[in-house]
């Protein structure tokens, strides 16, 4: 069992970004499985929430039910480039992948 870390947040959000269905997902869940508690293979997983909005500078909620999906990515990816975690050229391929899943979104919602 390790210990849930800014750094392992940091992870699991890229893990989470490489998938096709993010929303309504928790980067500190097991398999990053819906809204739920954070999971059960960290010490410290009553502290994931605080690090999860800390992250990107959230005072209270979940990112996505507070800002909205494309809000919360958008955020998510811009700390991720400040914290040094990814470069351009990746969150430039993020971006990309978030605009073509949102063009799919749409095309299914007419």
């Amino acid at each position: 069992m390790g210990k849930y870390t800014r750094d392992v947040h940091a992870e699991n959000l890229i893990k989470m970004l490489e998938l096709n269905d993010i929303p309504e997902r928790c980067p500190s869940a097991n398999d990053f499985s819906g809204l739920e508690t954070p999971g059960k293979k960290y010490t410290n997983a009553s502290e994931a929430c605080e690090i999860c909005k800390d992250f990107i500078g959230l005072d209270y909620g979940c990112p996505c039910g507070t800002l909205g999906y494309d809000r919360a990515i958008e955020y998510t990816m811009e700390a991720l480039l400040t914290g040094g975690y990814i470069n351009e050229n990746d969150m430039r391929k993020m971006q990309e992948n978030h605009q073509g899943r949102q063009e799919e979104q749409e095309d299914l919602a007419r």
